[in-house]
């Protein structure tokens, strides 16, 4: 949902009389207590090096194996 607002925002001044001052690719992550920051969508790739954690709970998850 927050992606899709600043989406959004950012076609609204592009089509506006306003300076663009928002777009271009978007970094999306969740923050949760259980499992933290997790990147969801980050701009050119997703290294799973940076996120050995995510990447350890998804192949437990695959697995039927809760964390």
């Amino acid at each position: 949902m927050a992606e899709a607002l600043v989406e959004l925002t950012a076609l609204r001044r592009k089509l506006g009389p306003t300076l663009e001052s928002v777009g271009g690719p978007v970094d999306v992550a969740i923050i949760s207590k259980g499992d933290g920051f997790i990147w969801i969508k980050r701009k050119h790739y997703f290294k799973a090096e940076t996120n050995l954690d995510f990447s350890i709970r998804k192949n437990l998850a695959t697995k039927g194996v809760s964390p």
